[in-house]
């Protein structure tokens, strides 16, 4: 894709990722006021159903990093694409569940998209909009991100007062679609990024178990006494896969990001 080719575009360009995260962060806000009527609908403490709001931010969160770096050598096209495709597919299989399990996989499956939005944008700024237009990308970014928190709450008790808590989802369907035909169509055409390293998962794949145990620890404090092993085990795994991030990071052959940049003290 040439570089005249993204001058004249840039605007459908940043569109394409403008859209994803607005859905991502938009799916993240709305969810919290739907909660007491999924929980009364489909007969579950409430405490268990606030795993739908849980296990989407926990996907996302443990798979930034891997995805950081598989986009990388992927590019922009395979992230938006299967993106948006994950996120469809995950919100369709939310906007037809009857149950509690389907629902939770339906919001793993729109985390595993969202992740991929969430570790493409900053890049994909950086690379549409020149030097002196960057602030001005971000800024939109930023904006589509603040948008998607505001508009949830409200959208979502709209919906709720006149459809049943499945519509919630239902509305991702048609934007999503648009923004996967605008993928095909802007992206597809769009060069890989020059990267022949050797992919660093070890760090990032270590991190993401780091944090997954020490939620899965937290959520089991009101339930069992922190001497249960299920909750000092997991708090076990969260330290020693925590310290492995830390010895993977200090290594320029497995680091990720090198934690020798905190020794920049305006950085850190």
């Amino acid at each position: 894709m040439s570089d005249d080719f993204i001058q004249k575009n840039k605007y459908l360009l940043f569109l394409v990722g403008a859209i994803g995260t607005f859905m991502a962060t938009l799916d993240g806000s709305i969810i919290s006021v739907a909660l007491p009527t999924i929980s009364d609908d489909l007969e579950a403490p409430i405490d268990i159903v606030a795993w739908v709001a849980v296990s989407y931010s926990l996907t996302l969160i443990s798979l930034m990093l891997v995805f950081g770096v598989w986009v990388d050598k992927k590019g922009y096209f395979f992230a938006y694409r299967f993106g948006y495709i994950f996120f469809l597919i995950g919100s369709l299989i939310c906007s037809v569940s009857t149950n509690l399990p389907i629902l939770l996989t339906g919001r793993v499956v729109q985390a595993i998209g969202t992740a991929m939005f969430a570790a493409v944008g900053p890049g994909l700024v950086t690379n549409v909009f020149g030097e002196k237009e960057r602030g001005k990308g971000i800024g939109m970014m930023v904006m589509m991100v603040s948008a998607g928190f505001m508009v949830g709450p409200p959208l979502g008790g709209f919906l709720l007062s006149y459809f049943n808590w499945q519509s919630i989802f239902v509305i991702n369907i048609p934007i999503g679609f648009i923004g996967l035909m605008m993928t095909y169509k802007y992206y597809k055409n769009m060069p890989k990024p020059m990267f022949d390293g050797k992919l660093k998962l070890k760090s990032a794949t270590c991190m993401s178990i780091a944090l997954l145990t020490l939620t899965f620890g937290f959520s089991f404090i009101n339930d069992y006494s922190p001497g249960d092993i299920r909750i000092w085990g997991l708090g076990l795994i969260s330290l020693i896969t925590f310290m492995l991030f830390l010895y993977f990071e200090s290594k320029p052959e497995t680091a990720l990001i090198g934690i020798q940049i905190f020794k920049n003290r305006q950085f850190t």
